[in-house]
């Protein structure tokens, strides 16, 4: 969606490829390091929230 693409041109989001591990990470920070973390919810909350400063809705 264009609204995530945006966010990864700004380096607020990180973007993954078509191969996933079968855990795979949903944090990354600013210096490439990934991690996963199981609350999913504090996750969730995040991308909203960056999509949304990006013109995401929730359509």
């Amino acid at each position: 969606m264009p609204e995530a693409l945006a966010a990864a041109r700004s380096g607020e989001l990180a973007l993954g490829g078509c191969v996933m591990p079968r855990q795979p990470p949903n944090w990354e920070c600013p210096g490439g390091h990934r991690w996963r973390d199981g609350d999913e919810t504090a996750f969730d909350e995040r991308l909203l929230t960056v999509l949304a400063a990006h013109g995401y809705r929730g359509d």
